[in-house]
């Protein structure tokens, strides 16, 4: 039957049929294969689309201060 992608590589990742690098290259939600990452790989894996720690605490559209420094600001 149909089953999504990442799903499908998930799975391989698992029988260790693919490495987890290829896993995270090939997968559309590369935050879901990131834990499994090398430290090395994990640092590339930023400049690979995957979304950086730092970023996760942005407002969205807001590519320049993280939410707590809004908080500081007293803006939104």
């Amino acid at each position: 039957g149909m089953q999504f992608m990442d799903d499908a590589i998930w799975a391989l990742l698992e029988k260790g049929i693919v490495s987890p690098h290829e896993a995270f290259m090939k997968a559309i939600d590369k935050g879901r294969f990131k834990p499994h990452l090398s430290p090395k790989d994990a640092v590339l894996a930023d400049a690979a689309g995957s979304v950086r720690e730092d970023e996760k605490q942005r407002l969205p559209g807001d590519f320049v201060k993280p939410v707590a420094a809004h908080a500081r600001a007293g803006t939104r």
